[in-house]
């Protein structure tokens, strides 16, 4: 595909070669006419020959020194549009290149949190299960814990009614001295 700095390239050089030719035909017509007035004298004489210049001549000289000014710095444009064009290419890769990198990177640093996020999510629903069944567990073994001092005491109080107060008066006062 030809870039838009080629194609504009092209239609210079095109059209600086019309411009050349279009040139070089009026000077050999002007050279040829005015060879043509030195042949023919209004007062009848012979005509003087003259060296004729050949068209070489004038060709090279007028044109081959605009030629070698003009198509380096055209071939220097070229070259130069070309480059630019490079570079703007070059750098325009590269910048996509630098985007997708970026992309891919922010990509994985959101699922390397989404998945940070989801095992912390599940670290805690973990431990909310284990105080759960940590607080139910101590819960049943307080609830125990207090029947069982229920039915102590009724025990006591049905040994008492029944008689049997002082032998329980006297385990009392071992018990309490026994602990601190």
């Amino acid at each position: 595909m030809i870039s838009k700095d080629e194609r504009e390239s092209k239609r210079q050089r095109g059209s600086y070669q019309k411009a050349k030719t279009a040139a070089t035909q009026f000077k050999e017509k002007r050279t040829a006419k005015s060879l043509q007035k030195q042949m023919i004298k209004p007062n009848g004489s012979k005509a003087i020959k003259t060296a004729p210049q050949t068209t070489k001549t004038v060709k090279q000289s007028v044109s081959s020194a605009g030629q070698k000014i003009i198509k380096t710095s055209v071939k220097g444009t070229a070259k130069t549009a070309t480059k630019s064009v490079k570079t703007a290419e070059m750098t325009s890769k590269m910048a996509i290149k630098t985007s997708q990198q970026t992309a891919k990177s922010v990509q994985k640093t959101a699922q390397a949190t989404a998945k940070a996020a989801q095992k912390a999510v599940q670290a805690a629903r973990t431990t909310a299960k284990a105080t759960a069944t940590a607080v139910k567990t101590a819960a049943r073994a307080t609830v125990t814990t207090v029947k069982a001092i229920i039915a102590a005491t009724k025990a006591l109080i049905a040994a008492i009614a029944a008689g049997g107060w002082v032998a329980v008066l006297i385990i009392i006062i071992v018990f309490c001295s026994v602990l601190p």
